[in-house]
């Protein structure tokens, strides 16, 4: 994903400020998918597979959805708090860490992302 920025975003089924979030992220990514934004959201559960299937029936999103049952990309993040994201920077590098819930759609939160797509 070079030459894009991207947001890794952890989570999972049992996580409220998880489930509470996933709508903004898909307005994010619906305002800006086509000026770059990619999104990622990797779902940390042992039983993912089938538990992200059944979530994903009843609340659909375009973004991407990984599975990380063996948690390789957690350890390799040192995730351990859920929602954690990253986002980085077209260059590949780490921009930010945002540990905890947000709104993904905020105006302030579109504008930064608006801002990093243009470097």
């Amino acid at each position: 994903f070079r030459g894009k920025v991207v947001i890794v975003n952890f989570w999972a089924t049992w996580c409220p400020p998880c489930r509470a979030e996933m709508p903004s992220m898909e307005r994010l990514y619906g305002e800006l998918a086509n000026e770059g934004l990619v999104m990622l959201a990797v779902n940390i559960e042992k039983d993912g597979r089938q538990t992200v299937a059944k979530y994903l029936a009843a609340n659909p999103h375009t973004f991407p959805v990984l599975i990380d049952e063996a948690e390789v990309v957690q350890k390799r993040y040192g995730v351990n708090k859920f929602p954690e994201s990253f986002v980085i920077r077209k260059d590949g590098v780490i921009d930010d860490k945002v540990v905890g819930a947000i709104d993904w759609a905020h105006p302030q939160t579109i504008s930064y992302f608006r801002d990093l797509l243009k470097g």
